[in-house]
C-alpha cells in the first residue's frame, strides 16, 4: 500500500487502496498514510482469528481504517453483517458518515435480486435509489455483495454509476481469486489465500458450475487457532449441499474433514501440497471442474501450475 502510495501520479483523481492486516494496530497507520475519504469494510469474518482473543476485536482492527479519515468522509459498511452496529457507531463518534450495503430493506445500496449462472451473475441493484441492471463476467454470492459497496463508492465520490456498473461485465478475477481455466478440464484457481467463509463461497461456486464431475482440492485454513479442527470438519456440510464428486486435502488440519468423508467422495489425502499432485492429475478427466483452495501458506500454487500444464491437452 505505501508503494502505492509513492507511485501514485499526481494528475490522479481516483485512487483505490486494499488495506490489510493480521494483527490489531496494523491498519492505523495505513490508514494515517492513505486519509481515506470513503473507506468500505465488506465483511467480518474468521481470519487471522490466532491473533485475536474474538471475532469481534477483528472487527475493531478493522476500524482503524476510520482513525486516518477527516471528519464528514464516508463508509460503507455490510449491512447485513452482525457487527453492522459496532462499526456504524465507531464511524459516526469519529464524525464520518455511514452508509450501508446488502440486503436489509434499509441498505443504502441494497440488493435487489440476482441470478448465478456457472460464469457470471446477473444482478439487480438499488443504488442510493436509483435502480440498476447489470453483470458480473464472474460467479459468486459474494461478487454480488461486494459489487454494492463498489457502486456506493462510485456514487459518493461523484464518478458515473451506470457506465460503473456496466464495466463489471469486462470484470476478471485477479489470479488465485477465483479466476478460470477452460480446457479439457476447467481449473478455478483460488490458490491465493482461505478461511472458513470464502472456502464456502469457493464451494457454492463451484457447485454451481456445469461439468461432468465437480472436484475440489482443498488444503489447510491457517491461523484459525484454538477452532482450526471443527471449522474445518464443519467443511463438510457444504461440500455435500454442493454436491462435490470428489475431494482432495492437504495439510495437517484437513487430515479431520477427509476422515469425515463419505467414502465416494475421497480422492486422496497428503500432508503437503507436493504430495497431493500426482492423486489429483491421475484422477483428473476430460469435462470436470476442479476447484483448487488454501491459505496461503499451504502452497496449494503448484497444484494450480500442474493442473494448468494438462489443462489444454
Amino acid at each position: 500500500m505505501p508503494l502505492t502510495l509513492a507511485r501514485m501520479p499526481q494528475e490522479t483523481e481516483f485512487a483505490v487502496f486494499e488495506v490489510g492486516m493480521q494483527c490489531a494496530g496494523e491498519i492505523l497507520p495505513l490508514s494515517h498514510m492513505i486519509k481515506p475519504q470513503i473507506a468500505i469494510i465488506t465483511m467480518i469474518v474468521e481470519a487471522h482469528l490466532q491473533f485475536f482473543k474474538s471475532i469481534e476485536e477483528i472487527a475493531l482492527a478493522k476500524a482503524e481504517i476510520f482513525e486516518g479519515m477527516a471528519k464528514g468522509a464516508s463508509v460503507i459498511l455490510n449491512k447485513d453483517d452482525a457487527f453492522f452496529g459496532l462499526l456504524s457507531k465507531r464511524a459516526e463518534e469519529r464524525g464520518l458518515k455511514v452508509f450501508g450495503a446488502g440486503k436489509d430493506e434499509s441498505a443504502d445500496f441494497r440488493l435487489i435480486s440476482y441470478e448465478m449462472g456457472s460464469e457470471k451473475s446477473s444482478v439487480v441493484a438499488e443504488i442510493a435509489g436509483e435502480r440498476l441492471s447489470y453483470t458480473i463476467s464472474v460467479p459468486g454470492v459474494h461478487w454480488v455483495l461486494n459489487s454494492l459497496a463498489v457502486l456506493g463508492a462510485v456514487h459518493l465520490a461523484g464518478a458515473d454509476v451506470k457506465k460503473a456498473a456496466m464495466s463489471l461485465a469486462t470484470v476478471e478475477a485477479p489470479s488465485g481469486r477465483g479466476q478460470r481455466f477452460t480446457g479439457a478440464f476447467t481449473i478455478l484457481d483460488e490458490s491465493y489465500n482461505a478461511n472458513p467463509t470464502s472456502m464456502r463461497a469457493a464451494l457454492a461456486v463451484l457447485g454451481q458450475s456445469k461439468g461432468t464431475r465437480k472436484i475440489a482440492v482443498i488444503g489447510d485454513m491457517r491461523e484459525i487457532g484454538d477452532l482450526a479442527r471443527i471449522r474445518h470438519e464443519e467443511l463438510l456440510e457444504p461440500l455435500i449441499a454442493n454436491k462435490i464428486d470428489l475431494v482432495f486435502c492437504c495439510g495437517p488440519h484437513m487430515a479431520h474433514l477427509y476422515e469425515l468423508l463419505p467414502n465416494h467422495m475421497r480422492g486422496a489425502y497428503a500432508p503437503t501440497s507436493l504430495e497431493l499432485i500426482p492423486p489429483v492429475l491421475e484422477a483428473v478427466r476430460a469435462g470436470d471442474v476442479v476447484s483448487v483452495k488454501a491459505s496461503l501458506g499451504t502452497r496449494v500454487k503448484p497444484i494450480v501450475e500442474a493442473l494448468l500444464q494438462r489443462v489444454g491437452t
